[in-house]
């Protein structure tokens, strides 16, 4: 009797061209179970590929079909993971073999030889429930998804935990996706002592290869209720009986992937998952993104607003305003010699002498280009939309928003000055004056370009090993990765380059970072000083009125309605690099009218050189595309195609968080 002829569905684990089909079918003579891993002949080479469908019935198309050479391992794919690896790779314009490999270990990891260790954290006193167990019952009975904003702090990650457990019943499994490492350290502190290491896994990326392997085998096959924490790669896992999916701190940018493909928004991402779980969930924030805040509304979501008390300035928070338009004090800031007011440097001094840690907090790291007018020390900024204007080689200014284009004759709108100096205070000269001006004070900066940071990556190991600092220089970035508890005091210097820089999202940025350094001084009752040019200006006034937040919140939406930006539009950013500038800039010209012709309706930037993060001899160039939309769809499978078109050396971004 003859043997049957199974046709058997691979989907390869290798990058593929964006316009292809990476399922191809291979025969063989026995069934193979969805998930199996697979070594099979692909052209001349020999590939790897994951089982995807088995059927008797032979294929429509009329060709010789080659035979699986064997099978490696089974069961290393579940079809939720294939499910979701399939949305990324379309959503997120990625090869589809590449996003596979996210979610499988080809082979299985060799055991660790080193002793394993506890991961629970040693027992400082009893954590206990009982003012957070009321309010976590009534939010866990919620059958709508939630957007809670509620303030940071261990009382909100120990609401979230005890909202898992209950979600969990019998047999569930939580997901408590957190925004960086540090976050996930820091929540391990407020563990509840009935907690064992059975009731929950801790997933990040910085996992040796066994260690991940041995919790994703203890999350799909374990029976008891599971409560993992991760960050964002923690989506990959195979989860077995997921019934909810909480994001901690929602707004912030370290939930998008922007360093390789896929380039993936955890925040839509988590959507996708609990679609094809059948999950419930929970956004959290103290200041919860005007875009989710659009979305909750939109799709029908309930929204937890937590009673906020308002800031008022007291005595211990001052707004000093560092710019006037009389003659006498016309030039003031932001030179090198007054970047500290004469209140910042009373204030740093008096918390010396409390022998307190004093924080101070700038936009930006080392300088940056940045225009300030020579005669009136105002920041040039676009005529049309306020923010900075970014100078460009040949000598013209442009505006990262709305994409203004002065010509080579600029003018300072404010004195008519044509004389720019290009640079901005950053912590490297914020530091050489703080030493010049306090020479006995341990002064530690914390930025990327200090030994802090290791592959660019915050560590806080290494400030441990050091004796502690009087003052820390820091950018917003470290801030959020290191939150201080309860600072000695607090010092933002030069305020509205947080709001001036051209992103579309800097305003409400802003607004989210100084309410967080804010919420921490009304704690600890510490001085706070806020230098600005523009102490009038609604960011600063809406952090002292519950009332006048709604209304920025309110007026920023309608902005970037009218300028289609998220959440009225999709935004995908084309990055283009070359080590010629020439063969770039035409390429990135057809590139744009390609685009133009097929999309009239889609807002395309003309190109533009984006900032650099570092020196390099390459050019770079950049397009963004803004897609009108009513609700969130996925891509449109035309956009998508003509994507998959470009040239190897340009990169796309979907739903980016830097634009300029």
């Amino acid at each position: 009797m003859k043997k049957p002829l199974y046709y058997i569905d691979i989907a390869i684990l290798t990058r593929t061209s964006l316009l292809s089909n990476p399922v191809y079918t291979y025969t063989s003579d026995k069934d193979h179970a969805f998930g199996d891993l697979a070594e099979v002949p692909f052209g001349k080479r020999i590939l790897w590929g994951v089982v995807v469908a088995s059927s008797l019935k032979k294929p429509p198309i009329r060709r010789a079909y080659r035979p699986i050479r064997r099978i490696l391992r089974q069961n290393i794919l579940t079809k939720e993971q294939y499910q979701l690896s399939q949305y990324l790779a379309y959503d997120y314009v990625a090869p589809a073999g590449s996003v596979l490999n996210h979610f499988i270990f080809p082979r299985e990891p060799k055991q660790d030889t080193l002793q394993k260790e506890s991961i629970l954290p040693p027992k400082k006193k009893k954590q206990t429930f009982a003012s957070t167990s009321l309010l976590a019952r009534k939010i866990a009975r919620n059958t709508k998804n939630l957007l809670l904003s509620y303030p940071a702090g261990k009382e909100r990650w120990r609401l979230l935990i005890e909202i898992a457990r209950i979600r969990n019943g019998d047999e569930g499994q939580s997901l408590i996706l957190l925004p960086d490492r540090a976050s996930l350290e820091s929540i391990q502190t407020f563990f509840p002592d009935d907690f064992s290491e059975e009731n929950f896994v801790i997933l990040h990326g910085s996992l040796r290869t066994s260690q991940k392997y041995e919790i994703w085998k203890k999350i799909q096959t374990t029976k008891q209720p599971l409560i993992i924490f991760g960050t964002k790669s923690a989506l990959f896992a195979p989860f077995k009986n997921l019934t909810s999916v909480i994001l901690d701190d929602e707004h912030r940018a370290s939930h998008k992937q922007d360093q390789a493909s896929p380039r993936y928004d955890s925040r839509r991402t988590i959507e996708q998952l609990a679609h094809i779980f059948g999950a419930w969930i929970l956004f959290t924030s103290a200041t919860p993104s005007i875009e989710y805040i659009h979305y909750a509304k939109k799709q029908k979501w309930t929204s937890f607003l937590y009673p906020r008390k308002n800031l008022s300035l007291e005595k211990n928070i001052h707004v000093i305003s560092t710019y006037s338009s009389s003659s006498s004090t016309k030039q003031a800031f932001p030179t090198k010699e007054k970047l500290f007011s004469p209140e910042l440097i009373h204030t740093i001094k008096t918390t010396l002498e409390k022998k307190e840690i004093f924080f101070l907090l700038t936009a930006r790291r080392g300088m940056n280009a940045l225009s300030i007018c020579l005669d009136c020390k105002q920041l040039l900024t676009c005529p049309q939309c306020h923010r900075a204007l970014l100078a460009q080689k040949n000598g013209t200014y442009r505006c990262g928003q709305c994409h203004f284009h002065s010509d080579i004759f600029m003018k300072c709108p404010h004195c008519l000055s044509m004389r720019f100096s290009h640079r901005i205070p950053g912590t490297q000269s914020i530091e050489k004056k703080a030493q010049e001006l306090f020479p006995f004070a341990r002064i530690m900066r914390i930025d990327s370009d200090s030994e802090f940071f290791i592959a660019k990556r915050f560590n806080p190991e290494a400030i441990e090993m050091k004796k502690s600092p009087d003052i820390i220089i820091g950018t917003p970035g470290v801030l959020q990765q290191w939150p201080l508890s309860r600072p000695g005091g607090v010092g933002i210097i030069e305020a509205q380059t947080f709001w001036q820089w051209p992103e579309y999202l800097a305003e409400e940025r802003a607004f989210q970072i100084f309410s967080r350094l804010l919420d921490l001084l009304k704690r600890s009752d510490s001085p706070g000083i806020i230098q600005t040019r523009d102490r009038d200006h609604r960011v600063i006034q809406a952090l002292f009125s519950r009332k006048k937040t709604l209304n920025l919140y309110k007026e920023i939406e309608e902005e970037r309605k009218d300028l289609s930006y998220p959440p009225f539009a999709r935004m995908i950013s084309l990055t283009g690099k070359h080590t010629s500038e020439k063969i770039l800039s035409r390429q990135s010209g057809v590139i744009r009218e390609s685009l133009v012709s097929a999309f009239p309706d889609y807002r395309i930037s003309p190109p533009f050189t984006p900032l650099q993060k570092k020196n390099t001899s390459d050019s770079f160039q950049k397009i963004l595309i803004r897609i009108p939309q009513k609700n969130y769809a996925l891509l449109d499978p035309d956009i998508r195609k003509h994507l998959g078109t470009f040239s190897p050396n340009w990169s796309v971004d979907v739903d980016p968080r830097e634009t300029a």
